[in-house]
């Protein structure tokens, strides 16, 4: 199917589209900040709040999308296990508890790997 050319020559994206690729381009963010605050030393804490201040703002843009893109449920599910998961990993950098971060970033990139998958 031909999709509409706008004037720039690039094809012109539906919201539904737009808002599907933001969320993807949200979660693509996220993926990134938490693999580099997974590399950044413990003791580096003002390095690794800038990390979590990244995957801070990529949920919101994620939790904002995620509804108007019109997601399958099998992809909402999985943006909501994120966000829990999410919740739990501050909690857990909250208290420098670093046996369950490893844990939350082990749920994180399953999480991630998860919603890739259902919201294609």
């Amino acid at each position: 199917m031909n999709e509409p050319i706008s004037h720039s020559g690039a094809p012109d994206r539906t919201p539904g589209q737009q808002q599907i690729q933001e969320f993807r381009e949200g979660a693509q963010l996220f993926k990134e900040a938490l693999e580099e605050f997974k590399k950044t030393d413990m003791g580096n804490l003002e390095k690794r709040q800038k990390f979590k201040s990244v995957m801070d703002q990529a949920m919101r843009v994620m939790s904002a999308t995620a509804k108007e893109a019109c997601l399958s449920k099998k992809a909402s599910a999985a943006e909501k296990q994120l966000e829990e998961d999410f919740q739990q990993f501050h909690e857990h950098v909250e208290r420098k508890d670093a046996p369950g971060i490893h844990l939350d970033y082990v749920k994180l990139q399953k999480d991630l790997e998860r919603l890739e998958k259902e919201a294609q």
